[in-house]
């Protein structure tokens, strides 16, 4: 790849300026621009003075459109990695490391070394697809970091903190996502999604906020050390020395971890292999004049959806969440409503991440980000909608229900192709 010093057009059509002057501030040279990734930070691979392999981060005020990808929470982030090296030896040298920060006038950027590796999730791609071994990997990483990292130091936990990292950071972002997407799915008359009635998203926050016994019953009694804040898999390096833990949230304040290994749970389920290929969609208006969409993945990863299914398991092996099931033993419900909670609000996300996206077989530029956010709030949608219904007795409590398998495995559920993306 060349060398990059000017960054393209934004997705959103924004041309962004040259960086030779941040290269210059670290000392670096022959920088690549390295695409993907979740957040709306730039990220460049390149040599230090001294000709070692670098990374550099840089986050301007402008880019942050929701919290957590907002340029206070990313200037914590360095803090954070000192934080887990003083605090928790045992994790230390699994752990990223800062080697530079640089902070201006509504920016910052931080270097770290670049580590050669590859996440651990792409175990489960392609025909050699190996779910037992993902999963035994999965379970020493986590096991390590439980015993070693969230366990460091412990918190009571309570109602307020469930209600604000939970639904208050949906509520949040609600605003961004009526800027562009449907209302009806949003405040109105719910929407028809792959043949199911839904309530409309701010319906279902409604029903869970007002729910009073249901939200004492999963909030966290027990709030842990803050290890990362952001363990979707992508995070997770794996390399013959064995893993590397990156790109932690930046936070320095007692933790759920339930929130955590929620992002683990969602990264196999939707939000890998929608980074990947995107969605279909399709929108079409029903007979009673609701929105009605088919919707599926436009590359569904089968394999990482069984694994998802295990997940559970695994995590009932550990000892940290066989101490929870003792001191916080409405973990299990938490797990599902995050998992939910995570689709919805990542769908903001997309509308914050404006960075040039081409989605592979599918649209570029902000109709790929508009996409992403569109197919991520109908999933969120169904699966808080399933969750409550399960809480009610009116469902069977599942990791993956059959509404997800339609959006993420459509061949194995049965369902008939979408034509494709029309929303």
């Amino acid at each position: 790849m060349a060398a990059v010093n000017t960054i393209p057009i934004r997705a959103d059509g924004v041309q962004q300026k040259s960086f030779d002057w941040l290269f210059s501030e670290f000392g670096a040279r022959d920088p690549i621009l390295l695409t993907g990734g979740g957040s709306p930070a730039l990220v460049w691979r390149a040599l230090s003075a001294t000709g070692e392999p670098i990374v550099i981060k840089f986050l301007d005020s402008a880019a942050g459109l929701v919290d957590g990808h907002d340029l206070g929470t990313f200037r914590l982030k360095p803090r954070q990695i000192a934080q887990v090296h003083t605090s928790a030896p045992g994790i230390s040298p699994r752990y990223v490391r800062v080697i530079g920060e640089w902070h201006g006038p509504g920016m910052a950027a931080y270097a770290m070394p670049h580590h050669r590796g590859e996440p651990v999730s792409n175990a489960l791609n392609g025909q050699a697809a190996d779910v037992p071994g993902f999963l035994g990997t999965l379970r020493t990483i986590l096991r390590e970091l439980t015993d070693y990292g969230y366990s460091v130091t412990e918190w009571p936990g309570d109602v307020a903190y469930f209600r604000q990292h939970y639904l208050h950071r949906v509520h949040r972002r609600l605003p961004l996502l009526r800027s562009h997407l449907d209302r009806d799915v949003l405040d109105g008359a719910g929407a028809w999604v792959n043949g199911r009635r839904r309530p409309s998203v701010t319906e279902l926050l409604s029903r869970l906020a007002s729910d009073h016994d249901l939200v004492s019953r999963i909030a966290p009694a027990r709030l842990h050390f803050p290890l990362h804040g952001d363990l979707n898999l992508g995070n997770l390096l794996v390399h013959a020395g064995g893993y590397t833990v990156v790109d932690p949230r930046g936070t320095l304040s007692p933790w759920d971890c339930v929130y955590d290994v929620a992002k683990v749970m969602f990264s196999l389920t939707v939000f890998e292999p929608a980074m990947a290929g995107g969605f279909e969609i399709e929108r079409r208006t029903a007979a009673d004049g609701v929105p009605a969409y088919r919707l599926q993945l436009r590359h569904p990863r089968p394999k990482a959806l069984a694994a998802a299914s295990a997940l559970p398991d695994v995590l009932d092996c550990l000892p940290f969440f066989r101490h929870l099931d003792q001191v916080d033993p409405g973990w299990r419900e938490r797990l599902e409503f995050a998992h939910a909670l995570h689709c919805l609000a990542e769908a903001a996300c997309r509308l914050s991440d404006r960075k040039p996206l081409n989605l592979p077989g599918g649209p570029r530029g902000w109709a790929a980000c508009l996409e992403l956010a569109n197919g991520l709030l109908l999933t969120g949608l169904c699966l808080l909608d399933d969750v409550l219904a399960a809480q009610a007795g009116a469902a069977q409590a599942c990791p993956v229900p059959a509404a997800l398998s339609e959006i993420a495995d459509p061949v194995g559920a049965g369902l008939a192709p979408a034509v494709g993306s029309r929303a």
